[in-house]
């Protein structure tokens, strides 16, 4: 058998291998109970070491493929490499990070980069493949084949890098990031309804004094078809009114999620060996209960300014409600310190509650006036 053969072979085998891992991160596993510690080893490390051994086994590869002679036989020895050791160590670190004890966050995480990780590594071996099949080519044929082995390098290295960064964040780091993401959608939508809501001239000075029964009527329908996703209907003072309750609120809800971050996420005591002891566990629960209230929230921000373009005040008093309670849970999820004592957190929770509940006057209210964010101490 050729080298060549015997090369298609293996890049084959590998393919394989990799469509049956991928095929594994659809299958949920579930933890052993109450294993000892040293059974269950962080995962985050293992991840790191494995991704650094398959970033530079790509970069050999991806040198095989680009060079000149064409040597099979080298490349086949890379590829038994990858297959020996970093691709089964990071499925098996994936096994390993199980939601009860690392999290759901990181847990999803990490199965999510895995699977881009293995997707580009089947990229960098469907150029193996022509490369073995090619034989001689032309000059732009030639040049193509470079590009394609460069970019598909540089996917393997991202993908790596990608694994590599969970460990550096870590549980906290990964959870801080998401819950910054969560917030800035929700500073976006203040300032599109912001936008939305703020006063524009006439559409059309003269619509309203045109002849016939019922101009007024008439412009007011006018607006609501043709107006309601780009600006509030100066007519809609129902919807004014809740437009400034919703801003109100949702600035509150702002500095909820500053709070969280600062007071509770950052603090989260990540121990080592893993959180196998079960009141461990349960901080990893709630930990996980108040990310998924975090997370849904600004998927009803979405759906509140989508009843405000629609002109629903109905609808947007409903997800104004539901987004109000969420946010109270969120607060009374995490009201006690990681260590179940009170502290300069649970006393601001108490406030911020207050205050989404109390109804903005006339001129609305400022949550900065009256709300003070628990930061000043470590």
């Amino acid at each position: 058998m050729s080298d060549k053969t015997t090369l298609l072979a293996k890049t084959t085998h590998l393919q394989t291998l990799l469509t049956h891992f991928k095929t594994s991160l659809t299958t949920t596993t579930t933890p052993p109970p109450s294993l000892p510690a040293t059974t269950s080893p962080n995962p985050l490390p293992l991840l790191r070491d494995a991704s650094h051994l398959l970033k530079a086994q790509t970069t050999k590869l991806g040198l095989l493929l680009l060079n000149e002679p064409f040597t099979p036989s080298a490349v086949i020895k890379v590829l038994s490499a990858c297959e020996a050791q970093p691709l089964p160590a990071i499925m098996g670190a994936l096994e390993l990070c199980h939601s009860d004890i690392w999290g759901g966050m990181m847990a999803r995480e990490v199965r999510l980069r895995v699977d881009v990780l293995l997707g580009a590594f089947g990229e960098i071996l469907v150029d193996v493949v022509r490369k073995a099949e090619g034989g001689i080519v032309g000059v732009v044929e030639g040049e193509r084949g470079r590009g394609k082995t460069l970019a598909s390098t540089g996917l393997v290295w991202g993908a790596c890098d990608g694994l590599i960064e969970l460990w550096e964040m870590g549980v906290v780091g990964l959870t801080v990031q998401k819950v910054e993401g969560f917030r800035g959608m929700i500073v976006d939508a203040i300032g599109e309804l912001k936008e939305w809501g703020e006063d524009e001239e006439d559409l059309d000075e003269g619509f309203g004094g045109s002849e016939g029964d019922g101009g007024e009527e008439d412009r007011d329908d006018f607006e609501d078809m043709f107006s309601a996703a780009n600006k509030l209907p100066s007519h809609r003072r129902d919807l004014r009114d809740l437009l400034d309750e919703t801003l109100r609120v949702l600035r509150l809800v702002d500095m909820l999620y500053k709070a969280v971050a600062k007071r509770r996420i950052k603090t989260f005591p990540v121990k080592t060996p893993p959180l196998e002891d079960e009141a461990a566990r349960v901080q990893v629960k709630t930990l996980d209960g108040v990310v998924a209230l975090l997370k849904s929230i600004p998927e009803s921000v979405d759906d509140l300014a989508n009843a405000f373009y629609e002109l629903d005040a109905e609808d947007a008093t409903s997800i104004l409600t539901k987004i109000t309670t969420d946010a109270k849970a969120a607060a009374t999820a995490v009201e006690k310190s990681w260590t179940n004592t009170a502290d300069e957190f649970t006393t601001w929770r108490s406030k911020f509650e207050e205050a989404l509940s109390k109804k903005a006057g006339k001129e609305g209210e400022k949550p900065k006036e009256t709300m003070i964010l628990p930061f000043r101490s470590n």
